[in-house]
Parts: C-alpha cells; sequence; structure tokens
C-alpha cells in the first residue's frame, strides 16, 4: 500500500512548445556562447583535417575561379569592370559571394549533420546556424589576403573607405544566419532541400553582379537584380575596398529589407520546425 501511495504522489509535468510569437531568447544563447566558438571551430579542423594542401585551398579556390573569370568574361567577353583591373574587379565581387554560400550551405544541413548530438543532449538549436555563420570567416580572411596582395600588383592600396567593411560583412552574416535558420529546419523536414540548393546557389551567382557591373545590365531591368539581397551587398564590398563607383543606396536599403524579413521569419520557422526536428533527423 506504501509504495502505491508513493506512486499517486509523483508529480507529472508536461512540457509543451510555446505556441504563438518565439523569441530568440538572447539570454539563453549568451550562456551558450561558448558552444558556438566550439561548433564552428570543428567545422573549421574537420574541413582542412585530411587535405594534403591544407589551408591553401582557401587560397587556390578563389584566385583559380578569378583568373577563369578574368580570361572568359575579362579578356574573352570583355566585360566592363568600372575602370579596375578586371581580376580585382572580380576578385573584390567573389570572396563575399563564395563566404556567403559556405556559410548558408553549412547552416542549412547544421541540423541534421548535428542529429546525433541533438537526439542526446539539451542546447539552444540556434546555437548551430549561428555557429556555422562564423567557420567560412577563416576562409575570407584569407582571402582578403589575396584580395591586397592583388591590388598591390596592380599599384592599388585600400582606400579609406575601407573602413565601412565591418558593416558589409555583418550584413552578409546576418543575410546567411537568416536563410540557415529557414532552411535548416525545412531540410530536417524535407532532404530536397540540401540536393537543390548548391544549383539554386550556382544560379544565383550568375544574377549577381559578381562578374559584371549592375550598370552592364539594361537600365530597364536593373531593378530584377536589385531586389536580389546580394546585390547591394556585394556593391557594397566593392565600394568599401575599393572606391571605384558610389555607393548604390537603393540596392543597399533591399539588402537591408531581406535581412529584417529573413531575421524574423528565420526564428519563427526555425523554433516552430525545431519542435519537430528530434523526431525526424
Amino acid at each position: 500500500m506504501s509504495d502505491l501511495r508513493d506512486k499517486r504522489n509523483v508529480e507529472v509535468f508536461e512540457i509543451k512548445a510555446p505556441r504563438g510569437w518565439r523569441s530568440p531568447r538572447f539570454g539563453e544563447l549568451w550562456r551558450f556562447r561558448e558552444l558556438i566558438l566550439v561548433f564552428a571551430w570543428r567545422d573549421i579542423s574537420v574541413t582542412y583535417r585530411q587535405a594534403i594542401v591544407g589551408i591553401a585551398w582557401v587560397l587556390l579556390q578563389p584566385l583559380a575561379t578569378v583568373l577563369i573569370f578574368s580570361i572568359l568574361f575579362g579578356y574573352l567577353a570583355r566585360f566592363p569592370s568600372e575602370g579596375l583591373p578586371y581580376p580585382v574587379f572580380a576578385m573584390a565581387g567573389l570572396l563575399p559571394w563564395q563566404y556567403f554560400a559556405r556559410a548558408m550551405a553549412l547552416g542549412s544541413v547544421s541540423l541534421v549533420a548535428n542529429k546525433e548530438i541533438i537526439t542526446k543532449t539539451y542546447f539552444p538549436r540556434l546555437v548551430l546556424p549561428i555557429s556555422t555563420t562564423l567557420s567560412p570567416l577563416v576562409d575570407l580572411a584569407i582571402g582578403l589576403c589575396a584580395l591586397v596582395a592583388v591590388m598591390l600588383v596592380y599599384g592599388m592600396a585600400p582606400p579609406v573607405t575601407v573602413l565601412a567593411f565591418p558593416i558589409f560583412l555583418i550584413m552578409t552574416m546576418l543575410l546567411a544566419l537568416g536563410f540557415s535558420m529557414c532552411l535548416s529546419g525545412l531540410n530536417a523536414l524535407y532532404r530536397d532541400v540540401a540536393i537543390a540548393l548548391p544549383f539554386v546557389l550556382q544560379i544565383w551567382m550568375y544574377v549577381t553582379p559578381i562578374i559584371y557591373p549592375l550598370g552592364f545590365i539594361p537600365e530597364r531591368w536593373q531593378w530584377l537584380i536589385k531586389i536580389n539581397p546580394m546585390t547591394g551587398i556585394i556593391g557594397g564590398f566593392r565600394w568599401s575596398a575599393l572606391n571605384a563607383t558610389a555607393l548604390d543606396l537603393e540596392a543597399l536599403a533591399v539588402s537591408v529589407a531581406w535581412i529584417l524579413i529573413l531575421l524574423v521569419a528565420g526564428i519563427q520557422i526555425f523554433h516552430r520546425l525545431g519542435d519537430q526536428v528530434a523526431d525526424r533527423v
């Protein structure tokens, strides 16, 4: 009888996912800030752990791509480059794009790639997409050093506008995070997302003014390019690194609007789908 009474007195707690508006819970994220760095460092080390060439791949990839672009689009197709040497022009646009594409690709699979951890322990799931925006920064930093070297070869020095560079870097990080939050939850439920993303990114790159300036597009069609969230950011990177042309404030405003929309929507989508992740991954 005593055992029966003890069982009847046991309190039962039922945990339900909150409904309605989801907050990002910044306080909880701050308590787990070291875990964000741990995941970011893990991604960096895993990428080049068994590579023979190692970290040199970070330099070889953008330099080889810029060389091909320079031959095909700069020399043969004669694309304009706003009065800049074409390799410098293309590299200044390619580096932020490669960072963005890498961060979004890692972020979109962050939940599925860490399913064993998710199903065994608790931590704020937002830690995962946030960490994927940090790990590609190492590649970007090395690529930027290569850009400065290429600029010096052409007798160019970084202008004073380079002080605004962190603004556009933060914008790129937030844009990648917004997309990652939206896609990571969807990818946990529908693996088609990870399959389609490389193809989408490839097409997306060519409708972004990386290998050509925005002015190369006929004026009546430029609005289509400007609604691309990366157009304003790429222009901002070029302006800060090269100061060759004026900053396109209209395209930049579109990028800011995209960032705000994706961050708000991403948090809601991520948390709502995140409730199902442990059962679906």
